[in-house]
């Protein structure tokens, strides 16, 4: 068996998560309501129609902002290895992924405004079969692995 990857995401990613977490509630919320209070208004529904969509929300999205960015945040690990990329994430589900070097077609940085607010960067490997993104890293710390791992991936491919 596999040692666990030793590299963490910047702490800061928490931070980020939960913000996007209340972001989301509040969209929810606002789809959510906002029908509901045109219909109290205009069709005279009585105030126990926001009770049951409430208690859903509040059940279903606290823990997204409260408790699951310390999780997944626990859980997520990576390890650059000359060979390949070992990716460790999940809440519920652990996953581990490995992504051979040779098999690596580019990289990539992004930056929403919220990691920017943060100082934090995402680096997205993409191969054949989909892609596979690192996020909350600083910007530094981002660059370099975009950079390394195309640089890794050359190696590999003029090596076959």
């Amino acid at each position: 068996m596999r040692e666990i990857p030793s590299e963490r995401l910047n702490e800061k990613i928490k931070k980020v998560w939960r913000i996007t977490g209340l972001i989301g509630t509040f969209f929810l919320a606002l789809v959510t309501f906002g029908p509901l209070i045109i219909l109290t208004i205009f069709f005279d529904v009585g105030p126990l129609s926001f009770i049951i969509p409430s208690c859903i929300i509040l059940f279903w999205r606290i823990p997204s902002f409260l408790f699951f960015p310390r999780v997944r945040y626990a859980r997520w690990r990576y390890e650059l290895l000359p060979d390949e990329i070992d990716i460790m994430e999940g809440l519920f589900f652990i996953t581990r992924t490995i992504i051979p070097m040779v098999r690596v077609q580019f990289t990539d940085t992004t930056q929403g405004p919220i990691m920017r607010a943060f100082g934090l960067s995402s680096v997205k490997i993409v191969t054949a079969g989909g892609e596979k993104v690192i996020p909350g890293l600083t910007s530094e710390r981002a660059e370099y692995l975009r950079d390394k791992i195309a640089d890794l991936a050359k190696i590999a491919k003029e090596d076959v």
